[in-house]
């Protein structure tokens, strides 16, 4: 990192056993001091910018970069897998979070956008703006596509998120225009043609009542559907939700096949949240 362009520049004075690692014509901006514990530390006398969105009609990036040269967003396997490195790097949005589950999106980055601001939205002021866009395909294309300690391979819509168990099992699962995933060489077939929206997850224990849904499930489109549920016991049934949020309404034909539920999505309960009970 020397000779770059930066502004407010606060020149430094390195001490012993610092390194130089940034200057800006003949300052020293930037320092870097290894401790004996296996840390370190790094001073930085100027405002490194970055640009994600490019407003200036290019990325500036030298924070990320700084960041990424002091080992601040580390690979869970040997390749580049870091969900920072993926969203900075990549066409895609990528995100991780603290139950395991990771998400991924084409990313808007470099969408140069022309709203007109205010606190309230007009549709047809929105469509119109919408069709002058550039907008980046919608589109999610993966093969053998490293994230967060995950080879997956996929193709969809929008946005897919998952989640894993600690014995490889697909206990979550969110996708759009979609048939299957495949993570870690393991692939999961969740209708035999895409469907629209689709998605599954356990209820956390904190959310659970007395007789209430162990999983709840949502489907946009008519059909059978294959849930992975080898966790689950046979004595189950499915439920739609009720016209009062919450409350069970008509029953779902269910049956089990291996390790996989087969959910009968009518049309009747399409576009509903499920909910699976226990023994009733």
């Amino acid at each position: 990192m020397t000779d770059f362009l930066v502004d407010h520049i606060y020149p430094i004075v390195p001490q012993v056993g610092s390194k130089i690692i940034a200057r800006c014509n003949k300052h020293v901006v930037g320092v870097h001091h290894p401790t004996s514990e296996g840390g370190s530390f790094t001073f930085l006398g100027y405002r490194p910018r970055d640009d994600q969105s490019a407003s200036l009609g290019y990325e500036t990036r030298n924070w990320y970069e700084v960041l990424e040269h002091l080992g601040a967003y580390p690979n869970v396997t040997e390749h580049d897998d870091n969900t920072e490195v993926i969203s900075r790097t990549t066409d895609y949005l990528a995100c991780r979070f603290p139950n395991g589950a990771v998400a991924l999106a084409p990313h808007l980055t470099q969408l140069e956008e022309n709203w007109p601001g205010g606190f309230s939205r007009n549709r047809e002021q929105d469509e119109e703006i919408v069709k002058r866009l550039n907008l980046p395909p919608n589109r999610i294309n993966l093969k053998s596509f490293w994230i967060n300690g995950y080879c997956v391979d996929y193709e969809g819509s929008g946005a897919v998120a998952f989640r894993m168990d600690n014995d490889g099992n697909l206990i979550a699962y969110a996708g759009h225009d979609c048939a299957s995933i495949t993570i870690d060489s393991r692939k999961f077939v969740f209708a035999d043609k895409p469907v629209g929206q689709i998605g599954w997850a356990p209820v956390p224990q904190s959310r659970q009542v007395e007789n209430g849904a162990k999983l709840i499930v949502f489907c946009s489109t008519a059909g059978k559907i294959r849930i992975p549920a080898n966790a689950y016991p046979d004595n189950l049934t499915f439920y739609a939700e009720g016209s009062i949020p919450g409350q069970k309404g008509e029953p779902v034909v269910c049956e089990r096949e291996g390790d996989n539920l087969i959910i009968e999505i009518t049309e009747s309960v399409r576009s509903r949240w499920l909910f699976l009970l226990f023994g009733q």
